[in-house]
């Protein structure tokens, strides 16, 4: 599947503001932009469905309105006929004033803002938008004189229906000028002027006008509260509490220069074909209600805005799932048996579909496997680990290696790497001996979906949740998808060590960090469990890149040498087959500065040798799916391999009593450079560390009270076991 991600947004921060404006869309896509929330109809009406707004004025000669429709009476002589509006919608100082006409056989007539009549109407004062057969100018009135206020535009093309959108700030006075039907810009005027404030809007017609007419004025004044009571510094989430996305309220109204509307699927039909063909996907609403999605551009939004079809939202983003056929059917349903298992590559999972999987396959294999819930997060949701072992229900005397996925929220791929080590053991165990020997001599955890909150977010709700999980950043209740925090940014390790993509302390970065080290709930449940296991090895899957990446990655650090972690991963690296786009995997350290990740906080902390497997597509198609996952499959299988059968030294710290001592554990020929202290796990004083290569070790226990023990080995090809006995002092 094609992503909708945009390309810029994997761009640092300091260089999105360029891009955005290089991608920014001209004035002809921009505008106009109806916002029925603050802007008061006069006379007239925006929708043919709609009700007519009837106006209410002062004027001089006699005017026709005839369902929100306003002309100059036919056999009016007077040269000047004028209508401006009264009441409480009448008045602009500054704001926006839209003007909605019908030109006519010739156009000769004038949209006024900021008038005043004065004593009488031959002392009209303000601003005009004078249109004259094909021309548009500024001009001002002063007791009944009008003077322009610069050149005019010439209007090309004899639209029929013409939209003006004037803007006035203080002495700025702005002027587009738009097709009326097709919403395309045709012209722009601007001046400068300090005369007159505020005042009334209306419009004049004169006697040479053939056929001319207003069909909609509508009023934004800013500088007075509107009809919903609210002012002009209102945050806009108040103003808008229906908008970003579908079923749900927050703070972000749509942005950028594309829209997503949600329309009644049975009201498809009745759309124009230029709008109808941009359907793309589908939702449904709590109440059962199919809608259809359409992805617009913003003038074919405000295009559907003025059709009469019934408008459920729009928004300027959208949610994964909503353009996913394969995940919308699978969505809500409980897993496809198989004879061994269930069907795991039908869809990408959201955090229900994958909890059912973890429920079903437990069940099914309730004697080799065990479910947890390690933590809850922000938005109360489950992180679950499957523990895998032939004992699960007991903290077995093993090593223990840790599988886990989806750090970030758009990468659903990730996730189905770690689906893809749940499968194998559970339905390959008994039949596959090398998968039984795994099972039976490791405690295998498997995480795949740290982040539950953020992968809800971009498949329900956001494409632009690429990153985060859903911390509600600002703390104003809501978390709009430029929130949360990057969760490979929030370890202890090197937190803050650097800002950019290493981890911002901006809220709104890709890359933010959290306010402190560890302030996830998704990174204290994997820290917890980590302390808990004290795993040999892991890999954290993520996407996209086709490398393996070994730590450390925090600028300035130096890692263990030998390092065991890098000669491990190009043995995995070499062991897996070359990709569908024909190249293998490569093994590197961080492509770019990163510090605060969970496999150089596993590393430093417990002496893991932590992994990070970036996979080489980005949530392909179901096809490139399963083909990517069987190609990256001999990289897990490897490392369970390389644990249970391969170069290690593996033991037990205990007291003259055999009580285990969770003690610093030290291996006099390796040389730990950053200040690590790899200790014993506390339960049953075991340590497990992978080795670089073979040869002669000393192997030193220390702990507080205690004198130290030593012991001296050769390692071969195969694990090596050493018993540490700490005596009192």
């Amino acid at each position: 599947m094609r992503s909708r991600i945009p390309r810029w947004l994997g761009l640092p921060p300091s260089l999105w503001l360029a891009a955005s404006l290089w991608l920014a869309p001209s004035p002809a896509t921009a505008f106009p932009d109806f916002d029925a929330k603050r802007e008061e109809i006069v006379i007239g009406r925006v929708r043919t469905g709609d009700p007519a707004v009837a106006g209410t004025a002062e004027t001089v000669g006699t005017f026709e309105q005839t369902d929100g429709v306003l002309r100059r009476a036919e056999a009016e002589t007077v040269t000047n006929a004028w209508w401006l509006a009264k009441g409480a919608t009448a008045h602009i100082g500054d704001g926006l004033v839209r003007f909605r006409i019908q030109p006519g056989k010739r156009a000769d007539l004038g949209l006024m803002v900021r008038a005043h009549a004065g004593q009488g109407w031959d002392l009209v004062c303000g601003y005009e938008l004078s249109v004259l057969k094909d021309k548009v100018r500024l001009m001002r009135w002063d007791r009944g004189v009008a003077k322009p206020m610069g050149d005019a535009v010439k209007i090309k093309g004899s639209p029929s229906t013409l939209e003006f959108v004037v803007h006035l700030v203080g002495p700025q006075l702005v002027a587009t000028v738009y097709d009326g039907d097709k919403l395309t810009l045709l012209g722009t005027l601007t001046a400068h002027d300090t005369t007159y404030a505020d005042g009334r809007v209306g419009v004049r017609i004169h006697a040479k006008a053939q056929g001319g007419a207003l069909t909609l004025l509508s009023v934004m004044d800013t500088t007075r509260a509107s009809k919903s009571g609210v002012g002009q510094h209102v945050p806009a989430r108040r103003l808008y509490p229906s908008l970003g996305g579908p079923d749900r309220a927050d703070d972000t109204t749509p942005f950028g220069d594309t829209r997503f509307a949600f329309i009644p699927h049975d009201q498809l039909p009745q759309l124009p074909s230029a709008l109808r063909r941009h359907a793309t996907g589908e939702h449904v609403a709590p109440d059962g209600t199919r809608q259809a999605v359409l992805e617009l551009s913003t003038v074919q939004a405000e295009q559907l805005r003025r059709t009469d079809v019934t408008i459920a939202a729009i928004d300027g983003t959208a949610g994964w799932g909503l353009f996913d056929a394969a995940y919308r059917e699978r969505r809500g349903k409980p897993p496809t048996p198989t004879a061994r298992g269930f069907r795991v590559d039908e869809s990408y999972k959201d955090p229900r579909l994958l909890e059912e999987l973890l429920r079903a396959y437990h069940e099914r294999y309730p004697e080799i496997s065990e479910l947890h819930e390690l933590g809850r997060t922000h938005g109360g949701r489950p992180i679950w680990g499957l523990k895998i072992s032939d004992h699960p229900e007991q903290d077995e005397d093993e090593p223990a290696v840790l599988f886990n996925a989806m750090h970030h929220a758009s990468e659903l791929l990730s996730t189905e790497y770690a689906l893809d080590v749940v499968q194998g053991l559970l339905e390959g165990y008994g039949r596959d001996p090398a998968v039984t020997r795994w099972v039976d001599g490791l405690e295998i955890w498997c995480v795949p979906m740290v982040n539950p909150d953020g992968n809800a977010y971009f498949i329900e709700r956001s494409q632009w949740v690429i990153r985060k999980n859903g911390r509600d950043g600002s703390g104003d209740g809501s978390v709009d998808p430029f929130e949360g925090v990057d969760l490979s940014r929030n370890y202890p390790f090197g937190w803050g060590a650097r800002a950019g993509t290493a981890g911002s302390p901006a809220i709104t970065s890709q890359y933010h960090r959290g306010p402190s080290p560890g302030s996830e709930p998704e990174t204290q449940a994997m820290m917890a469990l980590a302390q808990r296991q004290r795993f040999a090895a892991s890999i954290s899957f993520h996407t996209i890149g086709r490398v393996i990446y070994v730590p450390y990655n925090v600028d300035g650090t130096k890692n263990p040498r030998p390092n065991a972690a890098w000669t491990v991963a190009e043995e995995l690296a070499a062991a897996a087959p070359a990709q569908r786009n024909g190249k293998p995997y490569r093994v590197a350290p961080a492509g770019y500065p990163v510090s605060g990740s969970d496999q150089d906080w596993y590393m430093h902390e417990h002496g893991t040798v932590a992994l990070l497997l970036e996979g080489a597509y980005h949530n392909p198609e179901l096809t490139i799916r399963t083909e990517a996952v069987a190609a990256t499959r001999p990289v897990w299988q490897g490392l369970l391999e390389r644990v249970d059968q391969g170069m290690r030294i593996s033991g037990h710290v205990r007291d003259e009593a055999g009580k285990p001592v969770e003690a610093e554990v030290v291996i006099d020929q390796i040389d730990l450079r950053f200040g690590e202290r790899w200790t014993a796990r506390p339960r049953d004083g075991r340590f497990d560390r992978l080795m670089a290569k073979g040869g002669r070790y000393t192997v030193r226990a220390r702990a507080a009270g205690y004198a130290e023990a030593e012991q001296e080995v050769r390692v071969g090809t195969r694990p090596v076991e050493v018993d540490l006995v700490l005596r009192r002092k």
